[in-house]
């Protein structure tokens, strides 16, 4: 599989690290679920970013940046069945 990460940043207000990742094997299973778990990882990143986006832009500066970290983890791959989870850490104050 490969592995690679996305890092998103506004100086002292937030930062998002997100790692993506895609089975290289070609087989429908493998391909579906590529496309599954890119989109259940990016909708998560999206919607931290929208959520903490006004946040970062006015008022005091948060005494630590608010921040995401998301990192999948494939538990099991075969060309007919892929298993998996993400792990997310979310700080917001």
């Amino acid at each position: 599989a490969k592995f690679w990460k996305v890092d998103d940043s506004r100086a002292g207000r937030w930062k998002a690290s997100t790692t993506y990742v895609r089975i290289e094997k070609k087989t429908p299973v493998i391909d579906m679920a590529n496309k599954a778990i890119y989109r259940a990882i990016d909708t998560e990143r999206r919607q931290w970013l929208r959520g903490v986006a006004p946040l970062g832009r006015s008022g005091p500066k948060p005494t630590a940046p608010y921040e995401l970290e998301i990192k999948p983890v494939l538990s099991y791959v075969r060309d007919d069945l892929v298993s998996g989870y993400f792990q997310q850490f979310s700080y917001t104050g």
